[in-house]
């Protein structure tokens, strides 16, 4: 999952969450709304880095 790209999802939320970019090779912040979106969104930058 670490090589899907980031998804916002749906429902409106602003919360901040991380994915891993497979182009910049490192874990970065993006605002997830809240529902769907896919498996490669963390809570922590340690808990991506540790995943991916």
């Amino acid at each position: 999952f670490c090589f899907l790209p980031s998804a916002r999802g749906e429902c409106g939320k602003n919360d901040e969450k991380w994915y891993f970019d497979t182009q910049m090779k490192k874990c970065l912040p993006f605002l997830y709304g809240g529902c769907g979106g896919n498996k490669n969104r963390f809570e922590t930058m340690d808990d991506c880095s540790r995943a991916c």
